[in-house]
């Protein structure tokens, strides 16, 4: 190979590293293109209709990370918002979806034990563009589940379970959100 021909290959090896780097890398940094008619979003009233009283700082520390994330909206006070998001919690529930055999004396006699659970949190939410009453989007609900074993303590993994189903919810949440439009 001449020198020509090795200093061609090694620019172009160059050039083809350096563009797959910088296509690689770039999400990152760059955010979604917008066609949303606003910028700034609050989020506003969270109502809890179900019995667990921690969903609504679940969803309350959930909701604006997961907004911040995807980097559409810029999460403000309500004060400056272009629109406020209100959402209301309205149930939760827990069910078995897999079962265990448990060793038993008797072999005729089959016993089995759950040891998955699927958990869903239901939410209701509203979001009301402030300034402008044509725009808006309508109410919508979304349902977030997860899926958790038991452990030791049951409670701890609940509560655990409880977390991801909120923010599976609220990515939900701000997909729709985002989309909408």
């Amino acid at each position: 190979m001449s020198l020509r021909r090795k200093c061609q290959f090694t620019s172009l090896v160059m050039c083809a590293l350096s563009g797959v780097f910088f296509c690689g890398c770039s999400h990152y940094q760059l955010k979604r293109e917008s066609t949303l008619p606003i910028s700034k979003i609050a989020v506003g009233k969270i109502e809890n209709l179900s019995n667990e009283p921690k969903l609504s700082a679940y969803l309350r520390n959930k909701l604006p990370e997961f907004l911040m994330q995807d980097g559409t909206l810029k999460v403000v006070s309500s004060q400056i918002a272009d629109a406020v998001i209100d959402t209301r919690i309205l149930a939760y529930d827990v069910n078995g979806v897999g079962e265990v055999r448990i060793q038993s004396r008797e072999e005729d006699q089959r016993n089995y034990r759950t040891a998955i659970y699927e958990i869903y949190v239901d939410l209701e939410y509203s979001v009301t563009v402030l300034g402008n009453a044509e725009l808006v989007i309508p109410p919508g609900k979304i349902r977030g589940t997860a899926e958790y074993t038991e452990l030791v303590d049951n409670d701890i993994v609940r509560q655990d379970g409880l977390k991801k189903a909120t923010a599976n919810a609220c990515a939900k949440l701000v997909s729709a959100i985002t989309d909408s439009w």
